[in-house]
Order: structure tokens, then sequence, then C-alpha cells
């Protein structure tokens, strides 16, 4: 199956969303997968902290019909699971845990960029992470986004204190061989 003709849903994590304001293309995320991202409550409370990021992300999930989740909290075997991940040894953030824990129960993806703090997890529970720089490789291979503009994103982003593993497209594809 190819990418295209996936439709499984994929939770936008807080880190992904803070990295496409801080690149400056929030607007260009729900094209990479049109109709596909969804957002946890969770995660969209935790944005609404940042006074900056609330008012953008509000924005988007309205006028890119980005559909909004509401946890789960009656759903036992997630619930129980979002426990673990934010009182154990994971020691995760409320958003990173609600979305794993959804991940794992309700078959849908993640897009995540805290890899250190994902990716052990997705890889136990067989759960697909799309971090920021998988969706910037994927707006260039849709051509939505040049290599120039993707390191222009990632300068930005940089710029601003994100944590990406690379500084520029090239040196990205050098290390995601």
């Amino acid at each position: 199956m190819s990418k295209d003709e996936d439709k499984t849903k994929i939770l936008l994590d807080a880190d992904v969303i803070i990295n496409f304001i801080n690149g400056n293309k929030l607007s260009l995320l729900a094209k990479i997968f049109p109709n596909r991202f969804c957002i946890i409550d969770r995660v969209k409370k935790e944005l609404s902290k940042r006074n900056s990021a609330k008012i953008l992300v509000d924005n988007f999930t309205q006028t890119e019909n980005i559909e909004e989740i509401s946890f789960p909290d009656t759903d036992y075997e997630i619930l129980r699971e979002y426990s673990i991940l934010v009182s154990t040894d994971y020691g995760l953030g409320d958003g990173e845990s609600a979305c794993l824990a959804y991940a794992k129960f309700r078959a849908t993806y993640i897009s995540s960029s805290n890899l250190a703090d994902v990716s052990k997890y997705c890889k136990e529970h067989n759960i697909k992470n799309i971090p920021t720089m998988e969706l910037l490789r994927e707006a260039m291979r849709k051509r939505i986004m040049t290599e120039h503009e993707a390191d222009v994103f990632i300068q930005n982003c940089l710029s601003k204190g994100d944590r990406l593993p690379a500084r520029n497209w090239k040196d990205y594809e050098k290390i995601s061989k």
C-alpha cells in the first residue's frame, strides 16, 4: 500500500505543531497528509498553555478541519496505559502519553519529534511515528515544499530553540539512510 492509499489517522503531538509554528509552515502541515491529522484534547490543552500558540492552534484546527479527539477517560485499557506512561520509567508528558496510549489501542499513528521519549515505546507496541523531519520529506516528495524551504524551516526552528536532528536537509539525509 502506498502512503497515499493509507488512510490511518495520525495523532499530532505538541512538539510537531510547535515545530511547524516555529518553522512558519503551520498552514502547510495539514496538506502533507490531508484529512488524516487529529489532535487529542490533552495535546491541545498543553499547547494552549503557551499564549503565543493558543490562537494559532485554534485557527489551525478549525480552518484545516483537524479532527479533535476527546481523550477516552472511560476506556479502562487506554486510561491504564496512560497512567503507566506518565508515572513510570517512561516519564512522558501528558500529551505524549495520551497520544501513545490512544494509538496503542485505537490503531492510529502518532507524529512526535521527541524521539528519545517515544521511539522505544513505539517499537515495543508497533506504533508508527512520523516525526517532523519525515513530514518534511513527505512534503518534498509531494512537491508542496522545496529543499530550500525545508532548510529555511529547519533554521527557523533551530533559531527558536527547537531540537531537530540536523542543521539542514542534506545533513538529515546523510544520517537518515
